[in-house]
Order: C-alpha cells, then sequence, then structure tokens
C-alpha cells in the first residue's frame, strides 16, 4: 500500500478510464494548457501519447469493444469522440451545459452523459443519451441538482446519476434512478452533502457513493433504494473505483477545495465496511481506476453469462457475413482487429461445445 510510481501527464489531470483488457489508461487533462487526453501505457507507466479535445474536459469513457472512447468537454458542452487505434479525436456531439460523467451500456449501443449544468452553484441538470451507431444525441432527461458522475447496471437496465448539489456549495444531493428503456426517472435517493461518483457492486444490488461534504462512502441498496449505511473514509472523497471481485474499492480523497494538499487514496474492506489503509499520493487527487487481470476471453460469449448459446453462434455467423445488425458483440473478435473471421467463429462453437475456459 505504496506510491510505486510517479507518471508525469498533463496539465490538471482530472478523470481517467481504462482500456477493456487494462492495458491502456486514459488520463483527462483539464488544464487551460491541458484540454488533452494523455495515453498511459499501463505495462510500462509511461506516455505513449497525447490526444487534443475540447475546452475543460472533465470526463472520459471507453466504449466496451475498446475501439472508440468519448471525453466530456465541460468548457463547450461538447463531447470529444476518440479514435484509439489512431489516437486522434475525430469528431465531436453537442450535449447540455458542463458535461461531465459519461457511461456506456454493456453493449455499447448508447452512452449516457452526466450534464452538470453550472460547476459552481446548484442548478437542475440532465443526462444526454447517445445513440453511438451515428454519434447523435436521441433523449435529454432531467434529473437533480448538478449531476457529475452516471453508471449503468451490468443488464443495461438501469441508470444511476450522483447529483452533487454543487461543487463549491455545501448541500444535500441525492441518487436518480432511471429506467434505460423508457428514460423514466423512477427514484431519487436521498444523499449526504456534495456526493460525488459511485462504483456498482458486481452483483447489481448495491451502490457506493461518495460524498464529498461529509468524509464518507454511502452505501446505498438499490433494491430497497436506501442508504443502508456509511463508511468513513479521509477527507473529501471524491472519485472510487472497485476491485472486479467486488472485495475493495478505492476512494481518491482529494481534500476540500481551496485548499492545495496531498491527498490519500482510502483502501476500503467492502465485507468489513471499513478504511483499512490510507495511501498518501500527490496533490488533490480526483480519480482512481483499478486495473483488475481480465477473466480469459470466450469467443461468442457476447451477454458475458459464461457460455456461449446456439442464437450467439447465429450472431457470429452474421458478423463474418458483415449484417450490421448482429454488430455489437466484440467477444468474437478475439484478436481485436475490428472483423470476425471464420476462424473466430469456429473458436466460438468449440467453446459452446467444451465451455468456456474457467477463470
Amino acid at each position: 500500500n505504496a506510491v510505486s510510481k510517479t507518471i508525469g501527464v498533463g496539465e490538471s489531470p482530472s478523470q481517467l478510464a481504462a482500456s477493456p483488457d487494462g492495458k491502456t489508461v486514459y488520463v483527462v487533462n483539464a488544464g487551460d494548457k491541458g484540454n488533452s487526453v494523455s495515453v498511459v501505457d499501463a505495462a510500462t507507466d509511461t506516455v505513449r501519447g497525447t490526444i487534443k479535445v475540447g475546452s475543460l474536459p472533465l470526463g472520459v469513457a471507453v466504449a466496451p469493444d475498446g475501439v472508440t472512447a468519448l471525453v466530456s468537454n465541460a468548457g463547450a458542452g461538447t463531447l470529444s469522440i476518440l479514435d484509439l487505434a489512431q489516437g486522434t479525436a475525430t469528431g465531436t456531439i453537442r450535449v447540455g451545459a458542463s458535461p461531465a460523467g459519461i457511461a456506456y451500456t454493456p453493449d455499447g449501443s448508447h452512452a449516457w452523459v452526466a450534464n452538470a449544468a453550472d460547476l459552481k452553484k446548484p442548478h437542475r441538470g440532465t443526462l444526454s443519451v447517445i445513440d453511438t451507431s451515428d454519434n447523435t444525441v436521441t433523449d435529454t432527461v432531467d434529473v437533480g441538482d448538478n449531476p457529475l458522475s452516471v453508471a449503468v447496471s451490468a443488464d443495461g437496465r438501469w441508470v444511476y446519476a450522483v447529483n452533487s448539489h454543487s461543487l463549491l456549495t455545501s448541500g444535500a444531493g441525492s441518487l436518480s434512478v432511471v429506467d434505460a428503456d423508457s428514460h423514466a426517472v423512477v427514484a431519487d435517493i436521498a444523499l449526504g452533502r456534495n456526493p460525488i461518483d459511485l462504483a456498482l457492486s458486481p452483483d447489481g444490488r448495491v451502490a457506493y457513493v461518495t460524498e464529498f461534504g461529509d468524509d464518507t462512502v454511502a452505501v446505498v441498496d438499490l433494491e430497497n433504494r436506501t442508504v443502508s449505511r456509511r463508511i468513513k473514509v479521509g477527507n473529501g472523497p471524491y472519485g472510487i473505483a472497485m476491485s472486479r471481485d467486488g472485495a475493495q474499492a478505492f476512494v481518491a480523497d482529494r481534500q476540500p477545495f481551496g485548499l492545495p494538499a496531498n491527498g490519500d487514496v482510502a483502501v476500503v474492506d467492502l465485507a468489513a465496511d471499513s478504511m483499512t489503509a490510507q495511501i498518501r499520493v500527490g496533490g488533490n487527487p480526483t480519480w482512481v481506476v483499478v486495473l483488475d487481470p481480465l477473466p480469459p476471453v470466450c469467443p461468442g460469449d457476447c451477454d458475458g453469462d459464461g457460455r456461449v448459446a446456439v442464437g450467439e453462434l447465429v450472431r457470429g455467423v452474421g458478423l463474418a457475413l458483415g449484417d450490421p445488425a448482429e454488430a455489437g458483440c466484440p467477444a468474437f473478435d478475439t484478436d481485436g482487429d475490428g472483423a470476425v473471421s471464420v476462424s473466430e467463429v469456429l473458436a466460438a462453437v468449440n467453446a459452446a461445445l467444451d465451455g468456456c475456459p474457467a477463470e
């Protein structure tokens, strides 16, 4: 539980996201001299490229297939579309005011964007719904004040938005629960002061939400839609990430705004609901990402249930024949070349007959 290396990136690094294979980390640089994304090789801990984006970038999300990413430009009210193979921004999407957090649906067909509206004072915010097939906004959903973060459940049924109240004005926030199909807000769960970020448990039953103004993490029962308990962490908890097995959470304790100071990453044992360590890091840390080893790839397992069904094999044949209606299953493209070959379909057939590899 100690810092092993510090990697120099751009000015005012903010949010970060990892590629699906955990080999690359994308760091948003929000400073005036930044307005960029640093591309970090996770194996060598070196920056291998920089991508210019829009004004005041705050959020980044990588598509499930690892081919593209979206970056929210809060100063411009846009998203930058990144081609990760080419290392360039290919276009922008106009969204709401002060966009921040971004989350893809599990199949990558849509992305949800939290539009904070006003970063300095309470103001009703929205969520933009993006169709990633043509990069258009298909709907705008009203939520609470200043939503900063958004997450989509593993089954794609629910969207959760953290309404912070304001970054600079103390006040109670909430967690909006949105039906992903109807886009209706079905619940608003009361939270503590200035909640910022959330992480979902692997089974989708619990959300862990950082409460910046209370130095706590709220444990939200998503079935009963109530806060069941709180976990005390460090000063000014901001971003949160969870280990893949759901045993631990890691919280970036930023320290209060206006107080330049070294912060820490709180290590939380989720079974015991307690902080077990604080790792001292650099000044005012905001976000954290966990690079867990990925399980073995099961060719053709589109829904991630650990087996390959007949319907998935049919889908793979359609992909190999170039049918665009069958897009959205990166599990067939095992070599990552953007196409599905006959040998990859045959690998999926073998997985259907012999079973997926064990973790």
